[in-house]
């Protein structure tokens, strides 16, 4: 690749002002200085193409110590989202940042301009960290901690903690779909979403069997982890683990064929079928629950 000098226009976003420029204005635009290496291809007089390391940064040094340091004062400034990607690679590799980079991250995230950060670019940083099963709940629980989440909003309702109950929640609702995890991190970010789970949360109701399957009945899996998360109810758990199986055998074509042809008799006598199988759990035949149907009848 060439060198290349860049110029920003806008947050996150630069255009190519120079290209084959020195390679101290090429490194002088990168990120983090284990990012500004490279290799000078030369040929030598036999012929041979060599290798020759450029490392003008220090970056070398910095990846045999583990350090994750910005290569000048204002590139964070220039794109925000390079906060996110330090998040990462200090997680992956178990980096750390040098005190320069750690106080350019905290005075940045004093007062982030979040009207000039582009959302787009936030939303695939966040997507990258969380596609990492093993790093997710880390970078979920770093983001409130060090207030990453400043550059998309101003508060947050999810708390620190919750990346292990993320994780917990998935192998509770079986969800392993990589796409489908993520998103489960990307909507707990989100403060309409978890409000919405929160004020459907009702603790101090007694609840029956009955009253756990209908509140839950048409959630979706990925739904009854982000209500999981943001309430901690363990009935849900109950729904999905035992309740959520136990609808009745019966169906509508066998009480038609039984002689119930009116629909609001056929949906009342389902219904008074499904409470009693939920809250006393005694049928487990469908000439149980036949049974049951000519008794409220008789």
């Amino acid at each position: 690749a060439s060198t290349r000098e860049e110029s920003c226009i806008k947050k996150a976003i630069q255009y190519v002002k120079n290209i084959g420029c020195s390679k101290e204005k090429d490194v002088i635009r990168r990120d983090f200085t284990i990012n500004s290496m490279a290799l000078e291809l030369k040929m030598d007089r036999y012929g041979r193409v060599k290798f020759i390391p450029v490392d003008i940064a220090g970056g070398l040094d910095d990846l045999n110590n583990g350090i994750i340091s910005a290569t000048y004062k204002d590139s964070f400034n220039d794109d925000p989202t390079r906060i996110l990607r330090g998040l990462k690679f200090r997680l992956r590799y178990g980096f750390k940042y040098d005190e320069k980079t750690q106080k350019m991250q905290e005075r940045y995230l004093e007062n982030p301009p979040i009207e000039e950060i582009s959302p787009a670019r936030i939303d695939t940083a966040l997507r990258k960290l969380f596609q990492d099963k093993k790093m997710a709940p880390l970078a979920f629980d770093a983001i409130i901690d060090e207030g990453l989440y400043k550059l998309f909003t101003s508060e947050l309702l999810a708390q620190s903690g919750w990346g292990a109950k993320i994780q917990k929640a998935c192998e509770i609702f079986e969800i392993d779909f990589i796409n489908d995890v993520v998103n489960i991190y990307m909507k707990l970010l989100d403060n309409e979403i978890v409000s919405k789970a929160q004020k459907i949360y009702t603790p101090e109701e007694t609840k029956t069997n009955y009253d756990i399957y209908k509140k839950f009945k048409n959630f979706s899996k990925i739904e009854l982890a982000i209500y999981y998360v943001a309430t901690n109810d363990s009935d849900v758990v109950k729904f999905y683990t035992d309740l959520k199986n136990k609808v009745p055998l019966l169906k509508r074509k066998n009480l038609i064929k039984m002689g119930f042809k009116k629909s609001e008799e056929r949906r009342f006598l389902l219904d008074a079928l499904l409470r009693e199988k939920l809250n006393n759990g005694k049928m487990s035949t469908i000439e149980d629950e036949i049974r049951f149907i000519e008794n409220i009848l008789s």
